[in-house]
């Protein structure tokens, strides 16, 4: 699975982008997490982008796979645990939790700042609230801390991301054609440097869910960052941060 990498330098102001959590129309919405036992395999791309040009390449990768390992059940809220696997070997942990029309997903935080991973743990984000038009992710500070590459050093930040939802769509998987809901996440950030320079992050996330499935698709767009003032210290202007794409190849539906 891929995880969610906010990759870039960032320093000063807390950035906020505002959105208005307006509620529709109640709609039917489906069944987004997994019985015990069930898994789901996926097809990955890697996307890189080059900084000077922005012209983007897409590399195979391997495959990977999801296997549930707990449903519980509470009060309405359904939530299940599955574990992530590579070469047969597991890699990541993943809680969905759906109550109603919301859905949850932990998503891991790392930063990559020029080949420096900063890992700042794991936040729950709401991915998908299908009674409205757009809601509040995640929205959280990120306290001061060391950055190994400069001692002395510090960063801090915060996290703004933003989902709004997007047109229904069919799209066809393996030979299956699967009616989804589609919603994208705009994972804006800022981290702060304690010499004061400032780079905001945005990067889009595109998720598809299909009913009694779960996620099937997620897209990450490729970005160029331009870290400004931040730029002179960490001695280059630009980052680029690689996308992904990864498509629901076979699945149960325990």
């Amino acid at each position: 699975m891929r995880n969610l990498a906010l990759t870039a330098f960032a320093a000063s102001a807390l950035l906020i982008t505002s959105c208005s959590d307006e509620p529709t129309a109640p709609t039917a919405v489906g069944s987004y997490v997994r019985g015990s036992g069930a898994y789901m395999i996926h097809s990955n791309v890697d996307v890189a982008i080059d900084a000077a040009t922005s012209k983007t390449t897409e590399t195979p990768a391997a495959d990977d796979s999801t296997a549930v390992a707990q449903r519980t059940s509470t009060g309405g809220v359904e939530k299940s645990t599955a574990y992530v696997y590579e070469n047969n070997a597991v890699t990541d942990t993943v809680v969905m939790i759906q109550n109603g029309s919301v859905v949850m997903q932990d998503y891991p935080i790392r930063y990559d700042v020029l080949g420096i991973v900063l890992d700042l743990g794991r936040k729950q984000v709401t991915v998908a609230d299908f009674s409205k038009t757009s809601w509040t992710a995640l929205k959280d500070t990120i306290l001061p801390f060391d950055f190994p590459a400069f001692p002395g050093l510090k960063l801090s930040g915060s996290l703004n991301f933003v989902g709004k939802l997007l047109a229904d769509e069919t799209v066809t998987l393996n030979g299956t054609s699967l009616a989804t809901k589609k919603v994208q996440l705009d994972l804006n950030a800022v981290l702060t440097a304690s010499i004061g320079a400032t780079v905001p992050i945005s990067l889009v996330r595109t998720i598809w869910f299909a009913d009694g499935i779960g996620i099937v698709k997620t897209e990450q767009k490729a970005a160029v960052i331009d870290l400004g003032p931040a730029g002179a210290l960490l001695g280059t202007q630009k980052q680029a941060i690689p996308g992904f794409v990864q498509t629901a190849k076979r699945w149960s539906t325990n």
